[in-house]
């Protein structure tokens, strides 16, 4: 993965924990209306996370096909 989608990953893991301790400050009847969307957002992020992974697989598997960059680009 590279180095910008690192860190977009590791934002959101962030803002879930966070999401998930603030949770626990709350009583049940309030974490039963926060889980189905705590669910949800779990979900997304392992689906983000393969979609990601795959995207890197393809493009570790097509390198010698990679387009010349311009002289002193990164």
């Amino acid at each position: 993965m590279s180095n910008g989608l690192d860190q977009l990953m590791f934002s959101l893991m962030q803002a879930r924990l966070k999401a998930q301790g603030s949770d626990l400050e709350f009583p049940p009847d309030v974490r039963a209306q926060t889980a189905h969307l705590m669910a949800e957002a779990d979900h997304k992020m392992r689906s983000a996370r393969a979609a990601y992974a795959r995207v890197s697989e393809i493009h570790l598997a097509n390198e010698a096909k990679r387009l010349p960059t311009p002289e002193g680009e990164q």
